[in-house]
């Protein structure tokens, strides 16, 4: 019995061993595959870096968002990048740029990584942060209007917009069924209404032409059946004062209406006339009285005085209250605006000289846009409106307070349009005014002359402004040459210098002259001298002739004179005496005058 047992415990013997050994055999091949895994994850392999070089800012516009990028790889080439928006998928991309256009409102992230020649990515991407809004409507507000239930025609109406990333343009309003009509003020008054209900809209417009997609709005009704107000009647607008006429109306049947009035300033006086004969028309009996009554389907006349001398520059809006008892509707807007706007104030600007000439010269004067004696000058002035006014219909009239200087002004009155608030009035718009000086003006005084100019609304403005007539001269020495070149009559050593050199010699002396003011000069003479005994003249005196305003000129002679042995050779002052005529000439008439200038110099020694 003991032989199988030894045979099957050799068979078992066997196979624990070939089991060890298949045991021992796949420990080595995974010791084998993880050595060869770890050798790979410490390749000495390096990872790209990325930088976003171009981004918008922390907020930017839906359209057109730009992104630039570069990459670097410290032991390769960058071959590729991958970029992605917000949470999206990664986007391949073998560009340094991309542009993504409509992205919605709201926050933003943008990322981008490279991947270098091995495939390795940036393992941080580069990231950029935005947010994008699109163009916020404007938003408007009504902030003056009526209540809800009113008695009154006249409704007057006020508003603001605001816009968070812009600058509001305009706004456009409506009411009830009309069509949107555009509106450059931030006010109006809606006149003549008819009773029953009514709804005004106002929305703003930005400088990107967007819409207050929600207008404002303002609901309303008109009841006349207690009390009417008529449309304010202009009776008079004049620079003093503004009067205006309405009529208050008790449309019921039974109640007596008491009313009063209460202005708002001193500036306003309030009368008051009843209806009694009842043509419905004002008799121009008024009393300056600011309260009374009114029966039932009575009316009364009103006039309110606005005293304007007193205002200043500008508009004003005023209203006044109007109380009244026993009618249960006149409510809070029983009330009247009334208004005055003040022009100006206007100041002048500047003088434009178109010609001023000697119509009696004989080179037909000299048009050097100076005024000057005897002369006839054209011209034109210019305007400015520096008030937020603009004036209607504007004249101005030229006057000159000086009549024995300006002898004559032609075209003096201008007409012209409004002057706009802010505007000029150049001198294109206007006619060129002509005047006539005198001969015997007094050279570089000044004329004075008035603008005074007016418009429509009766208003006036003196403008005091003056012109400068120009002096005749002076004649000037421009240029001196010493001529001792021994050619001529000079016979010195040519230097050009007056010196010791030129003692006992003959020198030559052309002096260049220059006429400084604006008036031809005629018959032009000069005389040389000097107080240095050294200096013997033998020609001492040199014709120029006839000199244009702001000419020079030298003469065909030249001064001459001889250097006396015992000069020491020291500079030597000359001085010239000049004389010229000036003829003036005004209306046909004229006088010659005679002119004297004296000019020194020193000789280059």
């Amino acid at each position: 019995m003991a032989e199988p047992f030894v045979e099957l415990s050799s068979i078992l013997q066997n196979r624990i061993i070939r089991f060890i050994c298949a045991i021992i055999l796949s420990a080595f091949l995974m010791a084998v595959l993880f050595i060869a895994g770890c050798g790979q994850s410490v390749s000495s392999g390096k990872h790209p870096d990325t930088t976003i070089i171009f981004s918008p800012g922390e907020t930017t516009r839906p359209d057109s968002v730009i992104f630039r990028w570069t990459g670097t790889d410290p032991d390769g080439t960058v071959s590729f990048f991958r970029w992605s928006l917000d949470d999206s998928a990664w986007v391949e991309s073998y560009s340094n740029e991309v542009v993504l256009n409509g992205l919605s409102d709201g926050a933003h992230w943008f990322q981008v990584k490279a991947v270098d020649d091995d495939q390795m990515e940036d393992p941080i991407p580069a990231r950029v942060d935005f947010f994008v809004i699109s163009n916020v409507p404007p938003q408007t507000t009504i902030t003056i209007g009526p209540s809800s239930e009113i008695n009154v025609t006249n409704v007057y109406f006020e508003w603001e917009g605001t816009d968070e990333n812009g600058s509001i343009v305009g706004y456009e309003i409506k009411l009830d069924g009309e069509s949107w009509t555009w509106a450059d003020t931030t006010f109006i008054m809606k006149e003549n209404l008819s009773s029953g209900e009514h709804l005004f809209l106002v929305r703003a417009v930005d400088d990107e032409d967007m819409v207050d997609p929600s207008p404002d709005s303002l609901s309303f009704t008109i009841n006349n059946d207690a009390v009417l107000f008529s449309q304010l009647t202009e009776l008079s607008y004049g620079q003093e004062r503004t009067e205006y006429v309405f009529y208050i109306m008790n449309t019921g049947l039974i109640n007596t209406l008491s009313w009063a009035m209460i202005p708002s300033i001193d500036l306003l006086r309030i009368f008051s006339e009843p209806d009694i004969d009842g043509d419905g028309e004002p008799s121009g009996d008024f009393t300056e009285i600011s309260q009374g009554t009114i029966p039932a389907g009575g009316k009364t006349f009103i006039k309110v005085t606005i005293d304007r001398d007193q205002m200043s520059p500008g508009a004003h809006h005023w209203w006044i209250n109007v109380t009244a008892t026993n009618i249960d509707n006149l409510g809070s807007d029983g009330r009247i605006l009334v208004s005055a706007q003040i022009p100006g104030p206007i100041e002048f600007l500047e003088w434009t000289i178109l010609s001023s000439v000697d119509p009696t010269s004989d080179s037909g004067g000299s048009d050097n846009s100076y005024i000057e004696a005897g002369e006839i000058a054209t011209l034109k002035f210019s305007l400015i409106n520096i008030g937020n006014i603009s004036t209607m219909s504007t004249s101005a009239t030229v006057n000159s307070g000086d009549t024995l200087a300006v002898l004559r002004i032609e075209n003096a009155g201008q007409d012209f349009d409004n002057i706009l608030a802010g505007g000029i009035v150049s001198s294109s718009d206007m006619e060129p005014v002509t005047l006539h000086m005198s001969y015997d003006v007094s050279d570089g005084s000044t004329i004075p002359l008035t603008v005074l100019v007016q418009d429509s609304w009766g208003y006036t403005w003196e403008l005091e402004t003056g012109l400068a007539v120009y002096d005749v001269g002076p004649v000037q020495v421009y240029q001196v040459f010493v001529d001792d070149d021994s050619l001529g009559s000079s016979n010195s050593n040519g230097d050009h210098k007056l010196n010791s050199d030129d003692r006992g010699r003959h020198i030559e002396m052309p002096v260049t002259l220059h006429n400084a003011g604006g008036h031809d000069l005629k018959n032009v003479n000069a005389t040389i001298s000097s107080t240095n005994t050294n200096i013997i003249f033998t020609g001492n005196q040199v014709s120029y002739g006839d000199f244009i305003g702001g000419a020079s000129g030298t003469s065909g002679d030249d001064f001459e004179f001889d250097v006396s042995e015992n000069y020491d050779g020291y500079p030597v002052t000359f001085t010239l005496t000049i004389t010229a005529e000036v003829f003036f000439a005004a209306e046909g008439d004229g006088t010659t005058y005679h002119y004297t200038w004296t000019s020194s110099y020193q000789a280059d020694n």
